[in-house]
């Protein structure tokens, strides 16, 4: 199959990366949010994927076979128990960018919570579905 990379435009940088010249060793954690109406901070995560470090860089550049993972969901179901669409799915994906500092520390660079709901066809039946690509800034 064909490889697809994953880049970042700008410069990262941790705060004691490489003595000042700007470089970090950045890693990506994936997680599932399970759905629920309180703050991201108390809703419980399931970390899902995490991808290598890459070492002494500004611009990190990541394999599609790194970043790579499956995420089963369960259709969603109607209060009576019966099926309904898959704009009533929840919970979230939770994109967290991450330095490993020195001693192994990582440090939180910048995250992304993005909705299930946006990455599916909302009017879609229960069953086989097709993912959307979506960008978030």
């Amino acid at each position: 199959g064909r490889e697809r990379e994953l880049e970042d435009d700008g410069g990262l940088g941790g705060k004691d990366a490489g003595e000042g010249d700007g470089e970090c060793n950045p890693g990506v954690k994936i997680c599932f949010v399970a759905p629920g109406g309180r703050s991201l901070l108390f809703r419980r995560k399931t970390e899902l994927h995490r991808t290598d470090i890459v070492t002494g860089t500004r611009t990190p550049t990541w394999l599609r076979a790194d970043g790579a993972f499956k995420l089963a969901v369960a259709p969603p179901t109607a209060a009576d128990g019966g099926p309904t669409t898959w704009a009533n799915v929840g919970g979230d994906l939770l994109f967290q960018v991450q330095h490993q500092a020195r001693g192994g520390r990582l440090e939180v660079l910048g995250q992304v919570l993005v909705p299930i709901r946006d990455l599916v066809d909302e009017g879609e039946r229960p069953g086989q579905q097709r993912l959307r690509d979506a960008w978030y800034a």
